[in-house]
């Protein structure tokens, strides 16, 4: 019947008595998408608004690539293009089809930049030391997005982190050969790993705590809280010089991921906690250590419906020398109107906030993580199968709450480490609540932010690295600590 009416009774006397092919659509955005996207095989979503004001009706549409010519088709806005070159900018056009032929092209999109993860270090030589190894490695691409820090990886002991070559890896076994691979990270994720190191053999030595000859950046010194032991603790960034080599016990506690956005009420995951670094005995080389308290991720401000999603931000990481802890995943915005579900910012190391998957429900990427040894990944943020709630953002121990089929309640925020570092036991890295349409979701233990509406919802704790509540005006995570103690 509307083959016939276009056929006969076309409002355009030229095109009366023919069959024609759709108008071209009109373009919209196009947005980097860049999280978990392989090397060199970057996506972009590309939005565009169909042309209903001629006669013919389109069944698909085309999205291709300037330059390359890579393409991706489907039958509503937006469409995914993936292939595209790391770090290479790209614009868009796109075309309608019904079986009567191809329209135009519309003009040319916005222009954006590929970013995937990076391309994998190139390892050099490994030189033993002292229960340690000095490893070298050479940079590859940065896959179009700033690296955050490089991970050597022992085929013994516990990995390190740091922002250049060489990485000194301690607490490695005197008199065992170890070889070494690096990957690197940005903020789509991990690349894949280097090759392996040469065998390097660790020399013996007598174990020494670290002595500390000087601070900045105002630690608070506790003598008190644990007898016997000295307690440097860091809520913003500064230094330690150690005097002499030797092992500490060492807490690194990052910036914990923004909460995400609703565009009215509930769909909006919480902020993933921070990673939290925990080791009972490191080895911290003589000389100045750079300590960096990170700082929390800002919750999701805006969302865009010519686009699937928004992110809020990743958590800021923190340090002391080389060992690092990576910030806590920002949660998935949600709009009601977006056809698309998607998962949450999956942080690399750090961990993905809670999910905004009002359709199925699953899990998003892997949430906070506590790094005592490898593997790297932490907890799950939780999913979202309720009309009007979020998941909960993944936490340093616990994974974050499921949003329930039919409710308005957010997911809660998964649950934080808890250590006794300080003298106190305290948690770190809890996630935030999901969005709730009435009422509020709890935060993870560790400073994980209340979900809830925009009246009720909190950010993550000062000083915790949890992540941000999610709701309609999302909040920021948590800052991150740093604890050092001789003794």
């Amino acid at each position: 019947m509307a083959d016939t009416f276009q056929y006969s009774n076309n409002p355009e006397p030229s095109l009366r008595g023919k069959y024609v092919p759709p108008l071209a659509p009109t373009i919209g955005t196009a947005t980097d998408v860049g999280l978990g996207r392989a090397y060199n095989n970057g996506a972009a979503y590309v939005g565009f608004i169909p042309n209903k004001s001629g006669p013919g009706t389109a069944t698909s549409y085309t999205v291709t690539s300037s330059p390359g010519g890579f393409t991706g088709t489907g039958s509503s806005s937006p469409i995914l293009v993936t292939g595209l070159a790391s770090g290479t900018a790209y614009t868009f056009t796109v075309t309608a089809t019904n079986v009567y032929g191809t329209s135009s092209a519309s003009s040319a999109s916005n222009s954006i930049t590929a970013t995937t993860v990076p391309q994998a270090p190139t390892i050099g030589t490994a030189t033993a030391g002292t229960l340690s190894a000095s490893v070298t490695f050479t940079a590859g691409a940065t896959g179009g997005s700033a690296i955050t820090r490089y991970i050597m990886t022992p085929s013994s002991g516990t990995a390190v982190s740091g922002l250049s070559s060489p990485l000194v890896v301690g607490n490695l076994t005197a008199g065992t050969g170890v070889t070494f691979s690096a990957v690197a990270e940005n903020a789509n994720g991990v690349s894949t790993a280097s090759g392996n190191s040469n065998s390097a053999t660790p020399n013996a030595a007598s174990p020494s705590f670290a002595t500390v000859s000087g601070t900045t950046g105002s630690p608070t010194i506790d003598t008190s809280s644990r007898p016997g032991k000295t307690i440097y603790k860091w809520t913003g960034s500064g230094s330690i010089t150690i005097g002499t080599g030797g092992f500490a016990e060492v807490l690194i506690v990052a910036g914990g991921g923004g909460g995400g956005r609703s565009a009215t009420t509930g769909k909006a995951g919480g902020g993933g906690g921070s990673q939290v670094f925990y080791s009972s005995s490191v080895f911290l080389a003589s000389g100045s250590n750079t300590v960096i308290v990170g700082s929390g991720g800002t919750g999701s401000s805006s969302f865009s419906t010519s686009a699937p999603f928004t992110l809020a931000q990743q958590g800021n990481p923190s340090c002391v020398g080389n060992y690092i802890a990576a910030g806590g995943g920002g949660g998935a915005s949600g709009n009601s109107g977006l056809s698309l579900a998607t998962n949450a910012l999956n942080g690399g190391t750090g961990g993905g906030g809670g999910s905004m998957n009002s359709a199925s429900g699953s899990e998003s990427s892997a949430g906070g993580a506590f790094l005592n040894s490898p593997p790297w990944y932490g907890q799950n943020g939780g999913g979202s199968s309720a009309p009007d709630g979020g998941g909960g953002g993944g936490g340093a121990s616990g994974a974050g709450g499921f949003a329930a089929l039919g409710g308005n309640i957010g997911g809660v925020g998964g649950t934080g480490f808890l250590t006794s570092i300080t003298g106190t036991s305290t948690y770190f890295g809890g996630g935030g609540g999901g969005s709730c349409a009435s009422g509020t979701s709890s935060g993870g233990a560790g400073g994980g932010g209340v979900g809830g509406t925009t009246s009720t919802a909190t950010a993550g704790t000062v000083n915790t690295g949890g992540g941000g509540g999610a709701a309609s005006t999302a909040r920021q995570g948590g800052s991150g600590y740093v604890v050092v103690v001789i003794g």
